[in-house]
């Protein structure tokens, strides 16, 4: 029930105010670290309103504390909401073998488990990714059933609802509207999409193959460079002092 009040809320604002920022992004490390960042705000005069506090209670906020997740109050032109983040420390922690899809939305976030399917590798692991936002998707086709054409390309410029993804690579395959950073970085205009899902698959290296890959080069290397000294560098002969008769009975006179 909670959850429907939700959506009801926010797709009141989003007839009613234009005024809805809807930011996700991601930013994956070459060192399979992440730090992931939600931002959802509103006009700030419906932030204060009770009804909009009563879907966005502290047992929500508490919920997303309690799975890791930093909560702080954003503030943005007259705009008001929340930024949630949290770090990962190796996205293979949150990786699974199984195809899935995981919602991002505020009202799943705290239950999402596993985030990426991963085909491990011996020297890269590859990632695919599926995203999807119940609360975003639900506004988005609400919208575009009850506007014309016309209204609904209006009401898009009054409103940031997107998702973006910053990788140490380029990615493998991606559906994402805007590709920068020589197509390191990704983002998604939600509210343009075709796709019932936010894709994208990368690959990332298993840094500890290749430094225990790099460790043990350097180790052969130098065994080899031992071997060489000690078993095929010829062995220099040991040339004595030769003495004259001169020297030698000049010394017998001492």
């Amino acid at each position: 029930m909670k959850k429907k009040c939700f959506i009801l809320c926010l797709f009141i604002l989003f007839f009613t105010t234009g005024c809805v920022k809807m930011n996700l992004s991601m930013t994956i490390n070459a060192d399979k670290s992440m730090d992931f960042i939600m931002i959802e705000a509103i006009d700030q005069s419906l932030f204060e309103s009770e009804e909009f506090q009563e879907t966005t209670n502290e047992k929500m906020i508490e919920k997303l504390k309690r799975a890791g997740f930093q909560i702080e109050n954003y503030y943005e032109e007259g705009k008001r909401g929340y930024q949630i983040t949290k770090h990962f420390k190796n996205i293979d922690d949150v990786s699974t073998r199984e195809e899935l899809v995981a919602d991002l939305g505020l009202e799943n976030l705290a239950e999402v488990g596993m985030l990426f399917q991963v085909k491990p590798g011996f020297l890269k692991n590859q990632y695919q990714a599926k995203f999807t936002t119940q609360e975003q998707n639900l506004l988005i086709g609400d919208a575009q059933t009850e506007n014309t054409e016309d209204d609904f390309s209006d009401l898009k410029e009054q409103l940031e609802i997107q998702f973006s993804v910053k990788l140490p690579h380029k990615p493998l395959t991606a559906n994402a509207s805007i590709t920068e950073e020589n197509g390191k970085m990704l983002t998604w205009n939600l509210l343009d999409m075709q796709e019932d899902n936010i894709a994208f698959s990368f690959e990332l290296y298993n840094l500890e193959t290749v430094i225990f890959i790099i460790i043990g080069g350097i180790f052969f290397l130098i065994l080899l460079f031992a071997l060489f000294h000690i078993l095929i560098r010829p062995k220099k002969k040991r040339i004595l002092p030769e003495f004259s008769e001169n020297s030698s009975f000049s010394n017998s006179n001492f």
